[in-house]
């Protein structure tokens, strides 16, 4: 491959789908499958948040499940980020900017999450072009739970932060992870 690998951010929720083998819809697993034989083969540069192994619940996994989980989130074929001040400012100036369009009325969606503003910004002061991740659907108000999606932010972030948030993809698709 010349030049450098791609840069991408990968949420929680891909790792979910590659260690439980999670059902996705169309090809979207076998998408996760080929980023996942990216990175192993070191064909992309791979970072997610610390966050990323306390979202996924270990307890639910089985011992097999558990073993991808430990391949996957090994350096240094992936950079784990610590959450630090600086992310947490980021993820405050975001989740800031969200509850106040909200408070004028500019949508009745609620703010970004924590989890997902800690993700949004590990990615921006990482400097990641694109993030992966399948939270794709805004669930607006009067929803039972009201959320605010990731993909719709797809492109400046709060009005300042460029980031590029997709579903995952890989020319990769459909090799095996075990």
């Amino acid at each position: 491959m010349a030049g450098n690998p791609p840069l991408v951010y990968l949420d929680a929720c891909i790792f979910i789908a590659a260690i439980t083998g999670e059902r996705r819809k169309g090809d979207e697993a076998q998408h996760v499958a080929g980023v996942m034989a990216e990175l192993e083969q070191r064909e992309l540069i791979a970072v997610t948040s610390a966050l990323t192994r306390g979202e996924i619940l270990e307890c639910t996994l089985t011992d097999q499940q558990r073993n991808v989980m430990e391949r996957l989130l090994r350096p240094p074929k992936l950079q784990i980020k610590d959450v630090s001040s600086p992310i947490l400012s980021v993820a405050t100036e975001i989740r800031n900017f969200y509850q106040k369009q909200k408070l004028d009325g500019v949508t009745n969606l609620p703010t970004v999450e924590l989890p997902d503003a800690i993700h949004l910004a590990t990615a921006i002061y990482f400097e990641c072009p694109t993030m992966f991740t399948f939270d794709e659907n805004d669930r607006p108000e009067p929803k039972s739970r009201p959320k605010r999606g990731l993909i719709p932010l797809s492109g400046i972030i709060a009005d300042r932060y460029e980031l590029e948030i997709v579903k995952p993809f890989s020319k990769m698709t459909g090799l095996a992870l075990c």
